[in-house]
């Protein structure tokens, strides 16, 4: 016996629990795009945010493009990570190294410099590059403020295991915050 189909609350299509998200998920990106899917004075609090996997993508490709197009500081760190991104799969540098002022070759043996055990380039997708002073925390408009330039510096960049930066997000422990000031040699 098949489990009760939910239905969606933005296609209304009838659908397997399996094609479902997690609640949180769903609630962000439905808020992040202003997308109210029910007229305010229906809408209930408490009522659950049932999202299938298609609809909760459009949302979230909403939500993207508005931060992207609304938020100048997200469009520019945007630009900077897909760069770097592209950079590290071509092995050509870009126009993000004229506007943070390091190749990425110093890039990488920076990096290389930092790895902990386990890591390599081979296995890439298991760690990202983090930021020890996160975005969130400097203020900057366009690629010649001050901030930006600390932000994407060097020293405020270090590889950590993927697991690790997602459990971290946007706050800045102690440890990091001490660490930011007096870097390793």
């Amino acid at each position: 016996m098949s489990p009760n189909k939910i239905e969606c609350m933005r296609c209304k299509k009838r659908k397997d629990p399996r094609f479902f998200v997690s609640p949180w998920l769903a609630i962000r990106y439905w808020i992040e795009a202003h997308t109210y899917l029910t007229p305010p004075n229906e809408h209930k609090p408490s009522q659950p945010v049932v999202l299938c996997r298609t609809c909760l993508r459009t949302l979230a490709v909403k939500a993207h493009k508005r931060r992207h197009n609304q938020k100048p500081k997200y469009r520019l760190s945007d630009n900077i990570r897909a760069g770097i991104r592209l950079s590290f799969k071509t092995g050509r540098g870009g126009l993000w190294e004229h506007r943070v002022g390091y190749t990425i070759a110093e890039l990488r043996q920076h990096l290389e410099r930092l790895f902990e055990p386990g890591m390599s380039w081979q296995n890439r997708s298991q760690w990202h590059i983090h930021h020890i002073r996160p975005v969130s925390s400097f203020h900057f408009s366009s690629y010649q403020d001050e901030d930006f330039k600390r932000c994407w510096a060097l020293p405020n960049l270090q590889p950590l295991w993927a697991c690790e930066n997602y459990t971290k997000k946007k706050y800045l422990t102690r440890e990091d915050y001490l660490c930011h000031l007096h870097p390793k040699p």
